[in-house]
């Protein structure tokens, strides 16, 4: 039996556990998660890949029915259900017309939500078993073919992609609550896989985990020292504790190849251009990491002809 994932998008807490409960009736429904903000949604979409988002338009972030439009102009996107308090026909009339594939009012939840989500669910299958049954044709295929030894699959390390700018946004430091953001101010979403975060006064290494992605806009904050939250994809854990030296520090985010993307030094304000000043590369050996200088290009000198005369 195909189980249809569901991701529910609202921040009303008491509402999300009641559809909750309603959808767990049904075996063929799975609730993969739920998202309180428009940039949870648009992560968790990337990471959970569900069937049928269920939204609410009241949703911080959302700016109404744009956040709809957004999601369905995306490679892959899941059928959206918008959620409103009331069943307006002029509401539902412009939520289609940006790409909804169905509309609730929160009072019809109980009798429609679920013969939509089957029904809507019915149409993104459809494509599903048109693939598999390629898939199953090509692994019939496959299996008269020798045996190879099977590979065990690898995370994806890659460097900033072409139209992604993933920038260092800000550190902050009471003495016991910290963290440092990073934000895309591109137009791709970045893989942040064996991506590192380095604090060069403390000596101090943040691997990024590997499902992580920051999205365009998208601001995640890496949390240390007292009541460090653990919250991904937007609120990451990385130590209980202390991390930035209160007098100043430097952090430095590497990509996955080691060359560095990024700085910021604090309690300065960002320093614009590092003028003729090394660009860092991280080394690591399998057990330690280690930043370096990278060696300076020289130009090479013009070579002056002899004058014959």
């Amino acid at each position: 039996m195909a189980l249809c994932r569901v991701l529910l998008g609202d921040d009303n807490l008491a509402f999300v556990d009641s559809a909750r409960r309603h959808l767990a009736i049904d075996p063929s429904v799975v609730i993969v998660g739920d998202a309180q903000s428009r940039h949870a949604v648009l992560q968790q979409i990337a990471l959970l890949q569900p069937h049928v988002l269920v939204l609410s338009v009241s949703l911080p972030g959302a700016r109404g029915l744009e956040l709809v439009r957004r999601i369905k102009t995306s490679a892959g996107a899941p059928a959206v259900v918008v959620l409103a308090l009331d069943d307006l026909p002029d509401y539902r009339a412009e939520a289609m017309a940006v790409g909804a594939d169905g509309f609730l009012a929160k009072s019809n939840f109980g009798a429609q939500a679920l013969p939509l989500i089957h029904a809507l669910f019915g149409d993104v299958s459809a494509g599903v078993e048109i693939r598999r049954s390629s898939f199953e044709s090509k692994e019939q295929e496959r299996q008269t073919m020798p045996k190879r030894t099977k590979r065990t699959a690898q995370p994806i390390h890659s460097g900033q992609l072409a139209g992604a700018q993933i920038k260092v946004g800000r550190i902050y430091n009471d003495g016991l609550r910290e963290y440092i953001t990073v934000v895309n101010r591109g137009t791709v979403p970045q893989p942040m896989s064996g991506w590192v975060l380095a604090s060069l006064r403390g000596e101090r290494f943040y691997r990024f985990p590997t499902e992580v992605i920051v999205f365009p806009g998208i601001v995640t904050a890496i949390y240390s020292g007292q009541g460090a939250q653990d919250d991904p994809p937007c609120a990451l854990f990385w130590t209980e504790q202390q991390v930035w030296n209160n007098k100043g520090d430097v952090a430095v985010l590497f990509d996955a190849n080691g060359g560095e993307v990024d700085y910021l030094a604090y309690p300065h304000q960002r320093i614009l251009g590092r003028g003729v000043q090394r660009r860092r590369r991280l080394l690591h050996d399998g057990e330690t990491w280690r930043v370096v200088d990278e060696p300076v290009r020289r130009a090479d000198k013009p070579i002056r002809q002899r004058r014959i005369r």
